[in-house]
């Protein structure tokens, strides 16, 4: 759905922005990347990307904003994980709270590709990542696709004083905000060895939407927290207690989910793998029993069934 500047300012004000970042690579492995022109970053080589809109797949998304702003058809390889950008400068909104799923693409038409980076200067294919560019995206291809850095890695001190942490928001105003855009959320995937092997915590939903169904614990990521704290807000909140030994595990889209009666919303889930500190849990309103399982019981949410299996726990 697209925003006008209005609602995008109102909307993103307010909440996290999901995006999907291109990581376009070419035929011999090396990374395109682009001079931005607009803030954040202006000056400074970045990976494309844009505005996650609702109701798209990742990987359409991807697609999209290729096409948008390369001219460029390309092919969705895999989801590479998120980039976290919690204070951006950007033009319409002073401090800025973003998440980008990186998508690892190739070109549909190599030649394509070479056309545009021999005639934009503003397009260049690095085999090492230059240092002038985004601090978040000089991480990111650093840890995700092993590229080495020219020279000293990017550092931006993140004044945390600055960064304005959003409260829970009345229910009619989350409604108002989550019928227009994606909703960002942390999945917490607890497991724990057992005779019967890998064990997964899931609770019992107590309220709509979804009530009955067993799936694991999960909430909003509000604006100004870092994943890992939203993370640990959902531990806390959800299972009166704390997780450790967090690690990125994947991201899930919500197909079945976002068509069920009473939903409003289109969730889009980190899911992390992590421990359970104090096994003496103590559920919210929004549980009525919790329970270890080695297979996914019924009924369960699907995509949280389907993400337990190829993970093969």
């Amino acid at each position: 759905m697209y925003l006008t500047d209005a609602q995008f300012i109102d909307i993103y004000s307010t909440v996290p922005r999901v995006c999907v970042d291109v990581i376009l690579t070419t035929s011999d492995g090396r990374v395109v990347l682009q001079k931005r022109d607009i803030l954040p970053d202006a000056g400074r080589w970045a990976v494309t990307g844009g505005t996650y809109y609702r109701d798209e797949s990742l990987f359409s998304a991807a697609q999209r904003i290729a096409q948008q702003d390369l001219n460029l058809k390309v092919i969705p390889q895999k989801i590479l994980g998120p980039i976290e950008f919690r204070n951006e400068a950007a033009s319409m909104i002073k401090h800025r709270h973003s998440v980008a799923i990186a998508i690892h693409c190739t070109a549909d038409d190599d030649a394509a590709l070479q056309q545009l980076l021999q005639t934009n200067p503003n397009l260049q294919a690095f085999e090492h990542l230059p240092n002038h560019m985004s601090m978040e995206h000089q991480q990111a291809l650093h840890n995700y696709l092993n590229l080495w850095i020219e020279g000293e890695p990017v550092i931006k001190q993140i004044d945390e004083s600055s960064i304005t942490r959003q409260s829970r928001m009345p229910l009619e105003r989350f409604k108002q905000i989550y019928s227009q855009v994606p909703r960002l959320v942390v999945e917490l995937f607890i497991t724990r060895q057992s005779e019967q092997g890998t064990e997964t915590l899931l609770t019992l939903r107590n309220i709509e939407p979804i009530k009955g169904y067993w799936h694991v614990p999960g909430g909003t990521v509000m604006k100004g927290m870092t994943l890992e704290e939203a993370v640990q807000h959902v531990a806390n909140h959800e299972l009166g207690t704390s997780v450790t030994d967090i690690k990125y595990a994947g991201v899930l889209e919500y197909p079945w989910y976002s068509t069920q009666p009473s939903v409003c919303d289109l969730p889009i889930g980190i899911a992390y793998q992590c421990s359970i500190i104090d096994s003496h849990i103590r559920l919210n309103h929004q549980g009525s029993h919790f329970q270890w399982f080695a297979t996914p019981p019924d009924p369960v949410i699907p995509e949280h069934r389907d993400f337990i299996k190829s993970q093969g726990w």
